[in-house]
């Protein structure tokens, strides 16, 4: 049986303010299927004051990601995905394609000029927030070596789905505490197809190509929450390895490249909860999955720092809970399966009790 292949058209460019259609001064990047005119709709990132000319690409590229990785999931009979992109990119987004193939099993493809030179753009340090543990952790170990008041934070939100109003009184609070310049870049979607909707639920995908994109529109120098575990840097893979595709280490690195900047990622996701734990501004519940949450019932999220206390206790995990960790629905850093193996030679228990040790 032959493959099916899809297209996707991508047309960025920047608006200035139009006070009929509500709209701020920005980044409107529209999105036909298969062939021009297919309008498949059209996503705006807003308010962004300045955009140089090579970011516009850039941004259009970052997105498409997003609704190539949502088509694959309403349509699994993909084989081919091809997207068509107006203006020139760093040729190294081919790696990103590579990558993208490698990790999904679907060829992926770039129809559009490429050229070696980087997004231009202000130098300085700019910072992304999102108001979680790890942007935390971020922002704390950043301020013991210098003054962050007055540096940008940027925080994208919005999306098409509600969730993301969780998020931005806690990223409101982080930005007071340590004195950034929040700038909260809303990503509208005005949808004629659901299939390109870009959803808070899946954001790994595609928010921190974005991120790192629009964050670029500030400085040169960009500190991120993105872990750098043995998951993210692909020493070990799994079948969700392709969803957290934006917050790969190579991705990150690639980034570098194409934006011209340095980026910053922080440790493994059991090293930040270790630090930040006791923080005031963490927020445990802010990454609760679903409001009925709650003993004896959690969310897989919440389950996991569960398992994170149990394990700075000291507290012996149960057989359920080692089997959690080897499941698909464990949120967590992959560093700890390895420490508690479902089935351990005899001759082996005691590296591997020392090995707990050391992650204490």
């Amino acid at each position: 049986m032959s493959g099916v292949h899809r297209g996707i058209i991508v047309q960025p460019r920047y608006h200035g303010p139009n006070e009929s259609l509500g709209l701020q001064p920005g980044v409107s990047v529209e999105f036909s299927l298969d062939q021009p005119g297919h309008l498949a709709g059209v996503l705006h990132l807003e308010p962004i004051p300045v955009v140089e000319d090579s970011l516009l690409p850039v941004l259009g590229a970052s997105l498409g990601i997003g609704v190539a990785a949502n088509l694959l999931r309403s349509e699994p009979s993909i084989t081919t995905i091809t997207l068509c992109l107006a203006g020139r990119i760093h040729r190294q987004w081919r790696e990103i394609a590579t990558l993208f193939h490698h990790l999904s099993g679907v060829t992926f493809e770039f129809e559009t000029s490429f050229s070696d030179d980087p997004v231009a753009g202000p130098p300085g340090n700019v910072f992304l927030v999102s108001g979680g543990k790890d942007s935390l952790y971020a922002l704390i170990h950043a301020r013991k070596s210098q003054c962050l008041e007055g540096y940008p934070a940027i925080y994208l939100g919005q999306g098409s789905e509600i969730n993301w109003r969780n998020e931005i009184s806690q990223v409101l609070r982080v930005a007071d505490y340590f004195q950034v310049r929040l700038q909260h870049i809303r990503l509208y979607q005005m949808l004629v197809s659901s299939k390109i909707a870009l959803r808070f639920a899946n954001r790994a995908v595609w928010r921190e190509l974005v991120s790192l994109s629009l964050a670029r529109c500030y400085g040169n120098h960009i500190f991120t929450g993105i872990n750098d575990d043995a998951v993210a840097r692909l020493d070990v893979t799994t079948p969700r390895s392709f969803d957290y595709l934006s917050q790969l280490i190579p991705t990150v690195r690639i980034m570098e490249q194409i934006l011209g900047a340095k980026i910053e990622t922080v440790p493994g996701e059991f090293e930040v909860y270790r630090d930040v734990r006791e923080h005031q501004l963490f927020d445990r519940s802010g990454s609760c999955l679903t409001p009925e949450c709650g003993f004896p019932r959690l969310c897989a999220k919440c389950r996991t720092f569960n398992i994170y206390e149990m394990i700075l206790a000291g507290s012996q995990l149960s057989a359920d809970d080692i089997r959690f960790i080897h499941s698909d629905h464990f949120l967590g850093d992959a560093s700890i399966s390895s420490l508690y193996p479902s089935t351990v030679p005899a001759m082996e228990m005691k590296e591997v009790s020392n090995a707990r040790q050391s992650l204490l």
